[in-house]
């Protein structure tokens, strides 16, 4: 009798390909939820450890507007006086009066930029050289054109900073420092040079996108800096200072919009995004 064998390993291997597939679906997916979910037990560590330091905030803040809390309002007798005296809004607006000046001088600026003592320009020394130029005249030379180049750097910094509207940011950032005794200044950072008008007109999902794109060599770009609330910045609260943080996260409240705006941008879950959107998911912070 003769005995006929299949052989199965060829119909076998698709099976396994799906199954390896499915499997780095698993991991990669696992591997993002890992991230989100270290980013969110850093964000509760970080929220817990300032409970009291929040109570202060929460204090100094209705001092401000001029109001009781609702705790002070709720222990007050029906019909009593409710008359706030108003302490704390003059003494704030006094301090950041005092630090603006300092930090930007009337008609001039807080800060200089000198050439280096020794200023170190090889190809320019051998060009002169070359033209047969004795020692002093070189010096002379690489001295003058090194202070001519950190003059235009200084015109390019200050320039920057007024495109950022610096002043005006670091005026709020003051009041954060003085109101709460914690501010907080995000940059500066390279953004992609554009019209003020194309700014308006773009999108917060062009926006986004734009921080993913690879740079352009062609494109030109400006500084940018954000003043970020205190009340959405959250550090690790073991370290004294930022260069020792070993995390810090940054709150963005994005509306309905805006987070289905992401949607389009590659490299965020749109499931996780879809379960937000669809309400099954909770996000409490």
């Amino acid at each position: 009798m003769d005995i006929k064998t299949v052989d199965n390993s060829a119909q076998s291997i698709p099976d396994h390909e799906d199954a390896l597939k499915a499997h780095v679906e698993e991991l990669e997916y696992t591997e993002k939820d890992f991230l989100a979910r270290k980013v969110q037990g850093e964000f509760a560590l970080s929220k817990g450890a300032r409970y009291i330091q929040e109570t202060i905030w929460i204090r100094a803040h209705y001092n401000y507007k001029g109001m009781y809390d609702p705790e002070t309002m709720a222990n007050i007798n029906p019909g009593a006086s409710q008359a706030f005296v108003q302490a704390t809004r003059p003494r704030v607006q006094t301090a950041v009066a005092m630090v603006m000046p300092i930090l930007f001088p009337p008609g001039d600026k807080a800060w200089t930029l000198d050439p280096t003592p020794r200023p170190h320009m090889p190809e320019l020394v051998a060009q002169l050289v070359g033209q047969g130029m004795d020692e002093d005249s070189v010096k002379m030379i690489v001295k003058r054109t090194s202070e001519l180049r950190a003059k235009d750097l200084d015109d390019k910094i200050n320039d920057g900073l007024i495109e950022t509207g610096c002043q005006v940011k670091t005026q709020r950032s003051v009041l954060d420092a003085s109101l709460y005794g914690t501010s907080v200044i995000e940059g500066p950072y390279a953004v992609p040079l554009e019209d003020d008008r194309e700014i308006q007109n773009k999108s917060f999902f062009e926006t986004i996108k734009s921080w993913f794109a690879k740079a352009d060599e062609s494109q030109k770009y400006r500084p940018e800096l954000d003043v970020v609330s205190p009340w959405d910045f959250y550090p690790d609260p073991g370290a004294r200072v930022i260069e020792d943080a070993r995390f810090a996260v940054r709150r963005r409240i994005l509306t309905v919009a805006q987070l289905r705006d992401l949607r389009k941008i590659e490299g965020f879950n749109r499931e996780a995004i879809d379960e937000v959107l669809h309400g099954t998911l909770l996000w409490i912070s």
